[in-house]
């Protein structure tokens, strides 16, 4: 489930469907004028939300023992663990020359840059370690959250896949939780969350311009009946009473 995919169409879809349902039941002006005005509060409630969110997202980011930094901490323990002597890994050392100096072990048979140990049977992520270090791993963090350690874990994973980042506010060397062999993220999920939050309301208010367009015309169109001269709508029904009714009197 791409949830960044959804989250950049799904405003613009419902309120096309929205409208577009609304508008073939309206029938009066005064539904017209109602209906516009509770559209566009919705949009502009819509846009204080993103808002606020971005607000919370760099507010957590800055404050100190937050959910996004109980959230860094677990990466950077994670992080001395995952692709070190205890949990040798299965990265591809070239994505991280630049990262690490390269520094061969042929005895071993591993690739050992400062603190990042490569095997071709390492783990692919941190769940894929020897399952003592996991368990010591939860233990030492069991304090810290409620949520069971699997279970954070399993969502981060999701988080990396479906936002394309790792860690909350500070930069993880590895895609921890998903894909070590991905090589090193180029961004952490807050800066991923701001990013979709931006793009969601650039098409929040695309489509609400397009379908303001659209509304302006159909109610313009509705003025124009509305305020239609009587007396030419008189002569157009006397033109059309005389042609139905003329022919009928000659015969």
């Amino acid at each position: 489930m791409d949830i960044k995919k959804d989250l950049l169409t799904s405003s613009g879809i419902i309120l096309l469907l929205l409208w577009m349902t609304v508008l073939i039941g309206i029938q009066s002006w005064r539904q017209y004028q109602r209906y516009f005005i509770r559209s566009w509060s919705q949009i502009i409630y819509t846009l204080a939300l993103m808002q606020k969110a971005q607000t919370e997202i760099n507010h957590q980011c800055m404050t100190f023992n937050s959910m996004f930094d109980k959230i860094d901490k677990l990466y950077y323990v994670a992080n001395t663990i995952l692709c070190s002597y205890v949990c040798q890994c299965k990265a591809e050392w070239q994505n991280y020359v630049e990262q690490f100096p390269q520094k061969q072990n042929t005895q071993l048979g591993i690739i050992d840059k400062q603190s990042m140990v490569i095997s071709n049977d390492g783990a692919i992520n941190f769940q894929t370690c020897p399952l003592p270090i996991l368990r010591a791993f939860e233990q030492s963090l069991s304090k810290y959250y409620q949520d069971s350690i699997d279970h954070n874990i399993d969502l981060l994973e999701a988080l990396e896949f479906d936002f394309n980042c790792a860690s909350m506010c500070k930069q993880s060397r590895f895609w921890t939780f998903s894909n070590v062999t991905q090589g090193p993220p180029h961004q952490n999920c807050a800066t991923s969350f701001n990013r979709v939050i931006e793009k969601a309301t650039h098409q929040t208010i695309r489509w609400s311009t397009i379908l303001g367009l659209l509304l302006i015309m159909i109610i313009t169109n509705q003025l124009i009946i509305i305020c239609q001269d009587p007396r030419d709508q008189y002569i157009e029904f006397l033109e059309i009473h005389e042609e139905l009714v003329h022919p009928l009197i000659i015969k």
